[in-house]
């Protein structure tokens, strides 16, 4: 898969959860800083537990290191306690383009 060129990489990533994306880092050189050009992130508090971060700590992270054109940004919160309102705040400020228009919060219960 290390002669696949990087657009259709990204085109399987984006078949795959934010969470799976960020997994597959590991892969190899390759695929360490792929999922980073990902133009839709999504994040769900029940799927963060396989990588030892707290929810808000990975959202944080993710945006970071993430660069290129976001497309879409969405946030699921079904567990109260990963609801970080200060954080929530500071994540558009850590997106050096500003958040896309589709931005979504959503509160499931």
């Amino acid at each position: 898969m290390n002669s696949l060129p990087d657009d259709l990489l990204l085109t399987i990533l984006l078949s795959l959860t934010t969470v799976e994306a960020i997994h597959t880092c590991v892969l190899s050189s390759m695929w360490r800083d792929l999922w980073t050009r990902l133009p839709k992130l999504s994040f769900h508090d029940n799927e963060t537990s396989t990588l030892n971060l707290g929810f808000a700590n990975l959202v944080d992270a993710a945006l970071t290191r993430a660069y290129g054109v976001l497309n879409f940004f969405e946030i699921r919160i079904a567990n109260a306690a990963n609801l970080d309102v200060p954080r929530l705040g500071s994540w558009p400020v850590l997106w050096p383009h500003g958040l896309p228009a589709s931005s979504s919060l959503l509160w499931q219960r």
